[in-house]
């Protein structure tokens, strides 16, 4: 069993046993090297604080105090942050397209549901459809056979 300045600890379970004894070994060596003295000096100099009752309050500040300059930052980041957080919240507009898009858009399905309540209207559609498809088809042939197109081909 080991002992710890004559103190015997029977509670060690066995397996734990070796690192007990190295380390009572261990601090006993450390104790022998310790300067003649130390354990003197340092009664002597902490005994006023372990007799006293009524110990002075330690207040501990972690970290650096802020100066004026400093609040005045965050004071003014933080209102910057918050000016422009409530002019886009005050927005109002929950989409993301803009106001003018968004009214383009509204009157184009306008114009569609108008078309689609009117039987003319659907007719009226197809043919300008129509029209569309034909003038699609007739510029593609119109460049297909014009001159100035033959010789851009035959320069590639």
């Amino acid at each position: 069993m080991s002992t710890n300045n004559g103190f015997q600890n029977e509670s060690t379970p066995a397996e734990l046993k070796a690192i007990e004894c190295s380390l009572a070994e261990l601090g006993e060596r450390e104790r022998a090297l310790a300067p003649a003295g130390l354990e003197g000096r340092l009664e002597a100099s902490t005994r006023h604080m372990l007799l006293a009752e009524d110990a002075p309050v330690v207040i501990a500040r972690i970290g650096h105090r802020l100066s004026l300059v400093a609040k005045l930052r965050i004071a003014a980041s933080v209102a910057i942050v918050g000016g422009l957080a409530a002019v886009f919240l005050s927005n109002g507009t929950s989409s993301s397209l803009s106001p003018i898009a968004a009214r383009s858009l509204e009157e184009d399905m306008n114009y569609v549901l108008e078309l689609r309540s009117a039987d003319e209207g659907l007719a009226a559609m197809g043919d300008k459809i129509d029209t569309l498809f034909m003038d699609t088809s007739n510029v593609g042939d119109s460049l297909k056979t014009d001159p100035a197109t033959t010789l851009l081909e035959g320069a590639t």
